[in-house]
């Protein structure tokens, strides 16, 4: 029988409520909480176990003595780089998606600048930025999607970017609110901001009441990380065959480990200080949980029968899920098979939500048009590029989130028009009102270097496949990360 859907509200904003209340908690102009390879001093082991539920996320600067307190910053002697004719950007056929259109506004508003635009094969163009940007040569702004250097964090260590603080400060056309803040503080880092996320991912997961209510769970169950992580377990304890994500194309096995390492917003590298910095407690759940889930033949699914997989009861969750189209077209789907959709956000280990960040920019030190780097790096960030379409009415963005909330509002409550009454299946209104509220209230962010990918496949799979002990796998982690974090 259908479900009433005042009740399925009821339970949809319940469940987003239990992760958005954290957000009222953020400070202002302090960096963001610790995330996973954030480049800031490890928070001890047990310290964020120790604050109470409802307290401010613990700061890098809240663990150091009050003498190193960030002081009240001053710009009284800033001063914009000098005016230029000339701006050079470097780009490759995925990047320039986004930077493209981002160029042709910048012509439009700056006719008087002569832009040069280098196109190159994703191999040149992560050979010329990590070896031109450090030596100060190489392209005005850089945009990235922070795989494209070794590690973004050392890039940001190592000091070879432009604070960008005192230019936001100095724009009065800037205003911190226009923009989703706990994503927008992913680029500080020790006082300063070295770069600016354009685009994000949410941990977005959906389910339906039916699915919670036959594996003897609620809503409640997710509210915090130690409580998400203990119902995946009970859950696969009722329902031995069932997965934990319902994912396309059949990847499982690598989004478990993943997917619960990235968005519990550990910390692993504390970058300050050259050295690993891990909580081995909150690391050996994360790979008990991707243990127990891990089958050497997993099913294969397509995007369009991921909601009959969760109807049939073949997993707890879908995830994979930050377009909007494809959140609203999977509710859609499961109001059909009669299933009482629930929407919420994987909890990080502080509790709050961490976000991915996919594209950044930056400006390097060494830029020669620096003034015009950052016109550009605004209009990236602006409701005009953000909010764009393609003359193929694709997405500005290749596959994120806009970082612009007005953008972010246009993409949630656009495409919800896009799905009219359907033989009585529909979105609605508030619907988008639950949807916005959960993916504009990210507490942290963070980009998984390839290189930890590569690490936490070589020295942790091992014991997620059942081939080592937990001691092995965790010490050769361990002493890995030490090694890297000290290069």
């Amino acid at each position: 029988m259908k479900r009433n859907f005042t009740r399925t509200l009821s339970l949809l904003l319940t469940a987003l409520l239990l992760i958005a209340l954290p957000v009222g908690c953020v400070k202002q102009e302090q960096p963001a909480p610790p995330s996973q390879n954030q480049p800031s001093e490890a928070v001890p082991p047990g310290k964020e176990a120790s604050a109470a539920p409802d307290a401010a996320p613990i700061s890098p600067e809240e663990t150091e003595p009050a003498e190193t307190a960030r002081p009240t910053p001053d710009d009284s002697d800033f001063v914009l780089p000098e005016e230029t004719g000339s701006l050079t950007v470097y780009t490759t056929d995925m990047l320039g998606v986004t930077l493209n259109p981002a160029v042709e506004i910048f012509k439009r508003l700056y006719p008087g600048v002569n832009v040069t635009t280098k196109t190159l094969g994703d191999d040149e163009y992560e050979a010329l930025i990590r070896t031109e940007i450090p030596a100060g040569r190489g392209p005005d702004l850089l945009f990235s999607f922070g795989i494209d250097l070794p590690d973004i964090y050392k890039t940001v260590s190592a000091g070879i970017f432009e604070d960008l603080d005192p230019y936001l400060r100095s724009d009065p056309d800037y205003r911190p609110e226009d923009y989703v803040e706990g994503v927008m503080d992913g680029g500080l880092y020790r006082g300063g901001r070295y770069f600016l996320p354009v685009e994000y991912l949410c941990p977005i997961l959906e389910t339906t009441e039916e699915t919670l209510a036959d594996a003897g769970l609620t809503p409640e169950d997710f509210s915090t990380w130690e409580r998400f992580t203990d119902a995946l377990i009970r859950y696969k304890e009722r329902v031995p065959e069932g997965d934990m994500l319902l994912v396309p194309l059949g990847h499982q096995n690598a989004v478990d480990l993943y997917d619960l390492y990235e968005y519990a917003g550990l910390d692993v590298i504390d970058y300050a200080n050259g050295t690993a910095a891990l909580d081995e407690t909150k690391m050996k759940k994360i790979a008990d949980a991707a243990r127990l889930y891990y089958r050497e033949e997993r099913a294969f699914y397509m995007n369009n029968t991921l909601g009959e997989a969760l109807a049939e009861r073949k997993g707890l969750f879908v995830g994979e899920l930050n377009a909007t189209y494809s959140i609203y077209g999977l509710m859609r789907g499961l109001r059909s098979l009669e299933e009482t959709p629930l929407v919420f956000a994987m909890p990080d280990c502080r509790d709050g939500m961490t976000a991915q960040i996919c594209s950044l920019a930056a400006i390097p030190q060494g830029a020669k048009n620096k003034r015009n780097a950052y016109r550009l790096l605004m209009i990236l960030l602006s409701e005009e590029l953000q909010g764009g379409r393609s003359s193929a009415g694709l997405s500005n963005l290749r596959i994120g989130l806009p970082v612009n909330k007005n953008a972010l509002r246009g993409m949630v409550y656009g495409t919800n028009q896009e799905y009219p009454d359907v033989d009585g299946v529909v979105i609605t209104e508030k619907d988008a009102d639950a949807l916005f509220a959960l993916v504009s209230a990210p507490t942290g962010t963070t980009i998984i270097p390839p290189i930890i990918k590569r690490y936490l496949q070589l020295e942790i799979m091992p014991y997620v496949r059942g081939d080592k002990p937990w001691s092995d796998c965790y010490k050769r982690f361990r002493s890995t990360l030490e090694l890297y974090a000290s290069e």
